[in-house]
């Protein structure tokens, strides 16, 4: 199978889920209130964190690592339960806590049903590994858009029947268990018990710098979640959550594609030069498509969500536009956190995520007394400083030098930028009102400026998949 394939297989996986979710969440959105979803996201960083203490890095280990056994993904598989469980008890016990703090005593219920998620994903996270570094991501794909859909179908019939925000706990419950099941029925997985103390020390060094850097992404993504549901509304949470969900249809889809599916595609090329050469065609690709489809979710927000939601989420629109330019150049970080673990410089790579997320953090406690919006304006300053030190520091390992990377991001937003620039002011020109007639508007203008402008510049990245959607 080409390496092209297994993009297509990740990309199938990564937005068919986005999109089953995507759709789920509209109808589910419109039986319940932003208060429902603003509860349940003020967990978000407690589940993260326990999570990320759960995996520890090593599945990125186990992928990385030439001679994985048998045994060595059993020694993980242990690791993995016996954390797990200890975690979810330390959840059960401190959720009063939790509740006291947020001052929202549903959270204590709340907090011991969805943790029970992180034991049932526990269960099925070495297998998923071992699929993910043996490429069989057309498996990976049947298995998560099958969870995908039974979890939205569950979440939905639970909405219509008025069961609040356990409509929203039921979602991801039910994902961890129905990807354990197909793990089962798929993979013809049977748990095997084995633990080597040699075997996990040697594989801790790599991952315990892993660990620290997903344990500082984790409060990175989520401290927002607290901050805002602490000292905001918790509509106002909602509200942000569902951006940010919505965000993750655009952006994360497309970062997680470049990153899950190239990692071991790369970490399997030994010759750097080559290396290097496959790393400016995922820039290029992965950028094209961010900027495209980023752009068009900037200019378009505002009707997007009084469209698919329904009037009482329409703060949500400026909030998903200011979310969305905040991510916009972060598979620039993306691809070159990739150059480092791959060079097993994770040393490195955790202290790049240490000062990424003190700069998000920085620009929090310097803005979380405003509005949302100049919170907002605080995180896009910290992601595009962070971009920066990224690109400076990391693409050096493999002569994959600034001045390249700043030329290929340059080229790829140049039309999609001025696209929205002349789309948005068209639609405003014509002083339209109805959602619906704004998008009819928005949408060609954005696209047909989008190819010729693309055709203008010339372009390689768009006549690539211009040809090869002509072929098909």
């Amino acid at each position: 199978m080409s390496n092209a394939k297994h993009y297509i297989w990740s990309a199938v996986n990564r937005f068919g889920v986005q999109i089953i979710g995507f759709v789920g969440n509209i109808l589910i959105a419109r039986k319940l209130s932003p208060d429902d979803y603003g509860l349940v996201a003020m967990l978000a960083i407690f589940i993260g964190i326990s999570w990320n203490f759960t995996e520890a890095g090593f599945a990125d280990c186990l992928i990385r690592k030439q001679d994985a056994d048998k045994k060595d993904y059993a020694t993980i598989f242990v690791h993995n339960i016996s954390f797990s469980i200890f975690l979810y008890l330390i959840l059960y016990f401190t959720a009063p806590l939790i509740s006291d703090f947020y001052q929202r005593t549903e959270l204590v219920d709340i907090t011991r049903i969805l943790g029970l998620s992180i034991i049932i994903k526990a269960l099925s996270l070495t297998e998923f590994t071992k699929i993910r570094k043996n490429l069989k991501f057309s498996r990976l794909a049947i298995i998560q858009l099958i969870s995908s859909l039974v979890s939205v179908i569950v979440a939905y019939v639970m909405a219509l029947n008025s069961f609040g925000y356990w409509a929203i706990v039921s979602q991801t419950l039910s994902i961890a268990v129905v990807n354990l099941v197909l793990i089962i029925i798929l993979n013809k997985w049977k748990p095997y018990f084995y633990f080597s103390w040699s075997r996990y020390k040697t594989m801790r060094g790599f991952s315990n710098n892993m660990l620290l850097s997903y344990f500082t992404n984790q409060i990175g993504q989520n401290i927002y979640s607290v901050f805002i549901g602490k000292f905001q509304p918790t509509a106002i949470l909602g509200f942000f959550n569902q951006g940010s969900k919505i965000n993750n249809v655009s952006f994360q889809s497309i970062n997680a594609v470049a990153l899950t599916t190239s990692y071991p595609i790369l970490a399997k090329e030994r010759d750097r030069s080559i290396r290097k050469k496959m790393y400016e065609n995922v820039l290029n690709y992965f950028l094209f498509v961010q900027f495209t489809v980023s752009l068009f979710i900037v200019g378009a927000s505002n009707d997007l969500i009084v469209l698919l939601f329904g009037q009482k989420w329409a703060p949500t629109g400026p909030i998903l536009m200011l979310l969305v330019i905040s991510f916009l150049f972060i598979p620039l970080s993306s691809l070159n956190s990739n150059i480092i673990k791959i060079e097993n410089n994770s040393q490195l790579y955790r202290n790049l995520t240490f000062l990424r997320n003190g700069l998000i953090l920085l620009s929090l406690m310097l803005t979380y007394k405003f509005s949302i919006a100049i919170i907002l304006y605080g995180l896009i300053c910290a992601r595009y400083i962070s971009v920066i030190i990224d690109v400076l520091v990391c693409g050096k390992h493999i002569d994959f030098m600034p001045k390249e990377q700043a030329r290929i991001a340059l080229k790829q937003i140049v039309a999609p930028f001025t696209s929205c620039i002349i789309a948005v002011y068209l639609t405003n020109y014509f002083n339209i009102t109805l959602a619906w007639k704004s998008l009819v508007v928005f949408t060609p203008i954005y696209f047909a400026s989008l190819i010729v402008l693309n055709m203008l510049t010339r372009n390689k990245t768009f006549f690539m998949f211009l040809n090869k959607i002509i072929r098909k």
